[in-house]
């Protein structure tokens, strides 16, 4: 079987959503907090090496009842921009996340109909994704944001769920 016999790099049950990154580095979602949260724990972002080792907490956030928190969406080619999805009960947008400072912000405006963010480009200027949020119901257009934020740019009304190979 080429590839060999898969690895735990975690073992605390509460670790999830792994996504590879440039540079030797996993980031995934940890759930914290969940004793002292009344509607259970939010996630939070980590990094670590692809052993395991290393591990350390990126992200701090402010997550209010009901909303859960950052996953990881994806990379840059250099790793130096990290893109991710702020989620909870009808609550989906996207934000970016500096991979070194755990900075992280909206990249459009923090809404229940925010952009679901799907791609970074390479280079890690552009996202690609679909407004409207997490409604499959709701009005989605396909757009792209400069990563450093700005006015999206609609590539087609009425879609969702983009994908690319930029």
């Amino acid at each position: 079987m080429p590839g060999g016999a898969p690895v735990a790099i975690t073992t605390d049950h509460v670790s999830q959503t792994p996504l590879w990154g440039p540079a030797g580095k996993v980031v995934y979602s940890r759930l914290v907090d969940a004793k002292r949260r009344r509607y259970g724990p939010k996630s939070e972002l980590y990094v670590m090496n692809p052993d395991g080792t290393g591990a350390r907490r990126l992200t701090t956030t402010k997550v209010d009842p009901l909303l859960f928190g950052l996953n990881p969406t994806a990379w840059s080619a250099d790793g130096r921009r990290l893109l991710a999805q702020f989620t909870g009960q009808d609550t989906s947008y996207a934000e970016t996340v500096n991979p070194v400072t755990g900075a992280h912000r909206p990249l459009l405006r923090a809404a229940e109909t925010g952009l679901r963010a799907t791609r970074l480009s390479a280079d890690g200027t552009t996202v690609l994704g679909a407004t409207g949020g997490f409604d499959p119901d709701s009005r989605h257009d396909v757009v792209t944001v400069p990563y450093a934020g700005g006015t999206a740019i609609v590539l087609a009304r009425n879609a969702g769920d983009p994908d690319w190979t930029r």
